[in-house]
């Protein structure tokens, strides 16, 4: 395994390596029943980093793919969440990869989408990037006060991540994926346990 040079990594601005392109203000009364267009708003950016378009879904015209063309979310596009509540905030500045499940997407005004300006950085570990303590702890200055937390792009793009070099980038991603991957069996295995668990205990009581 290569051994990484941690003195030679750079200490950057996010701003430095991407840009942030704000999206587009949907109004509520322009959202139906059902079609095969989606709004992504910040509630789409779940907790834990994943994407779900289909997570209290708000379905738009799909005429609205061609308004809002320019603010159409593909598969693999980077995005953040740029507002949260206060007193509890669970995603302000949690960033994620898109999933379209098949459907075209609108991207909010309070998703912010992360472009790169550069080839010296890889999307998946600006992701991990973007979860590090030290980001979440700059992110943690602007959680308080008033009733709705928000990120504008200037705070957003002044993070301050680590840069290695892009071959470094591409094996800790795949570290940090393999890391997932077992926390993901860990837990549902601890489910599977505690699910076996109270059914026996269920059973004892019957019997």
């Amino acid at each position: 395994m290569k051994i990484f040079n941690k003195n030679e990594w750079k200490k950057v601005k996010l701003g430095d390596v991407c840009d942030l392109r704000n999206g587009v203000a949907i109004k509520s009364e322009d959202y139906i029943i059902n079609s095969n267009t989606l709004n992504c708003r910040m509630s789409n950016i779940r907790p834990d980093g994943t994407f779900d378009i289909l997570y209290n879904a708000k379905y738009l015209p799909d005429n609205f793919s061609e308004k809002y063309k320019n603010y159409l979310l593909k598969n693999g596009d980077l995005v953040i969440a740029m507002t949260d509540m206060a007193g509890d905030p669970k995603i302000l500045g949690v960033p994620t990869v898109v999933k379209s499940n098949g459907f075209n997407i609108i991207q909010n005004q309070r998703v912010g989408k992360l472009e790169l300006l550069t080839d010296n950085i890889d999307e998946n570990y600006l992701k991990f990037a973007l979860q590090s303590k030290n980001v979440k702890n700059y992110f943690k200055k602007f959680s308080a006060g008033g009733v709705q937390l928000n990120l504008s792009k200037k705070e957003i793009l002044n993070a301050p991540i680590v840069l290695p070099t892009i071959e470094e980038q591409k094996i800790l991603v795949n570290l940090f994926k393999t890391i997932e991957s077992f926390i993901y069996l860990r837990k549902k295995e601890l489910l599977n346990l505690n699910l076996l668990n109270k059914s026996l205990f269920t059973t004892m009581l019957v019997n």
